[in-house]
């Protein structure tokens, strides 16, 4: 997850509410209501990790432009 444009992902993803960014992780299925346990680091770092290891970073930016153009 180092490409320009994978930054550019991470770092709209990071400024998103948390509220928004654990739907966009429910949603591609990358957390599970038990990894609410973790801290937000950890559990949006192991979603986006998750993300790339599945191939859904695309995905994943069509969600994060999604709701940025909502707000």
């Amino acid at each position: 997850m180092s490409s320009p444009s994978t930054k550019g992902l991470v770092f709209r993803f990071w400024n998103l509410p948390d509220s928004q960014k654990r739907e966009i992780m429910f949603k591609l299925k990358l957390i599970t209501q038990e990894d609410l346990a973790l801290s937000d680091e950890e559990l949006y770092d192991r979603g986006l990790r998750l993300a790339a290891k599945q191939g859904l970073l695309l995905a994943l930016a069509r969600e994060v432009d999604g709701l940025q153009q909502q707000g």
